[in-house]
């Protein structure tokens, strides 16, 4: 296989991870997203009383599930690390096929659409979830 297509293989998934990272959120995130709502609840009014009632609510749940999230929430790393070298793997395999001629380009499809999958595994599996003892997920509970 061509080291530039590799390059630009792994360039390519990076690139997905990284487009993705601010929907996984993270501490830092819901740290900085919490100062900033303190900051807007100081700049309101005190005659809006129902809106700073609403902010300090808002922000209050916030806390509190960043403190779960602390106490509670894990990753998967085990599924993470499965699932991208699967993606690198059945990707550079969808490359290498589509590449051939005639009707092998067809064949293609398979392992491009397993690389797919394999990459939404490896994105939701880095995201934090409540999980039980035995590791398994928990349901998220309704707000």
């Amino acid at each position: 296989m061509d080291p530039e297509l590799v390059v630009a293989l792994v360039g390519l998934f990076a690139a997905i991870v990284t487009a993705l990272r601010p929907r996984l959120g993270g501490l830092d995130h819901r740290r900085r997203r919490i100062s900033n709502d303190l900051d807007l609840l100081d700049k309101v009014p005190a005659d809006m009383t129902e809106a700073r009632e609403q902010l300090a609510n808002v922000i209050g749940r916030d806390v509190a599930r960043l403190v779960r999230s602390d106490l509670e929430e894990r990753r998967e790393p085990g599924t993470a690390l499965s699932a991208a070298v699967a993606t690198l793997a059945l990707g550079a395999l969808t490359v290498w096929i589509a590449q051939t001629d005639g009707w092998w380009l067809i064949v293609a499809v398979v392992p491009g659409l397993v690389t797919a999958a394999c990459a939404y595994g490896f994105v939701i599996s880095l995201r934090k979830v409540r999980r039980d003892s035995a590791g398994n997920p928990l349901r998220a509970e309704p707000e």
